[in-house]
């Protein structure tokens, strides 16, 4: 159920994909199998949720699902959403509409699959939008893991392919055409394929252990 924030509130919006066997982390299930593939997925799910663990109570948390899963009593500080079924650059900008009708101050939208991504940079990306129209969040492969903004913006999800490797680069042309300011926040790594999780598992084993 969606309700009125109170004031002053900010939003969080995870998007994720329902954690169903065959249906995450597709190019990972054709190097080494589905259940592996829903292994990851399911992992950099629960990581990042953890790392939000301890945001501010003044950030409202939401995950908006692919499909709504069943064991959404596993993430009890967060409310869930079902995302419509729209092309990615729709889904972005209904979080964002949502979020600030239901009268969020600033709204920042991540995805599942950034490992690294960590509380300190949500809370960087909130305090950025104190002096920008825009924040975004720039990934190592030409796209972006975190956009947030303050109000709809409908330049910040151009027509574009959303699997492409340009398209940072296509949202901050739309962006500067219109004159809406922008800030880049630090490049982060998804995992998209095997290679990836095993040398982040491996890195963060060596930092646990050490």
């Amino acid at each position: 159920m969606k309700t009125q924030y109170s004031e002053g509130r900010n939003a969080l919006i995870l998007l994720a994909r329902a954690p169903e066997l065959g249906k995450v982390k597709t190019r990972i299930a054709t190097e080494v199998g589905a259940e592996k593939a829903l292994h990851v997925y399911t992992r950099l799910l629960k990581n990042i949720v953890s790392s939000m663990s301890d945001l501010e109570k003044s950030v409202r948390k939401i995950i908006a699902w692919t499909k709504v899963p069943d064991n959404t009593g596993d993430y009890p500080d967060w409310e869930h959403w079902l995302q419509p079924e729209v092309d990615l650059g729709d889904c972005m900008q209904w979080a964002i509409h949502n979020s600030v009708a239901l009268g969020a101050e600033k709204a920042i939208i991540v995805g599942a699959d950034i490992p690294d991504i960590s509380q300190d940079r949500i809370e960087r990306a909130f305090d950025t939008l104190d002096y920008t129209d825009v924040v975004l969040g720039p990934a190592a492969d030409g796209g972006y893991y975190l956009v947030g903004a303050k109000r709809d913006i409908p330049e910040l999800f151009p027509d574009i392919n959303w699997g492409g490797t340009d398209v940072l680069d296509k949202t901050t042309e739309s962006l500067q055409k219109t004159g809406i300011s922008f800030q880049l926040l630090d490049i982060l790594s998804d995992i998209d394929h095997w290679e990836d999780w095993v040398e982040w598992s491996g890195r963060i084993k060596k930092y646990t252990e050490s």
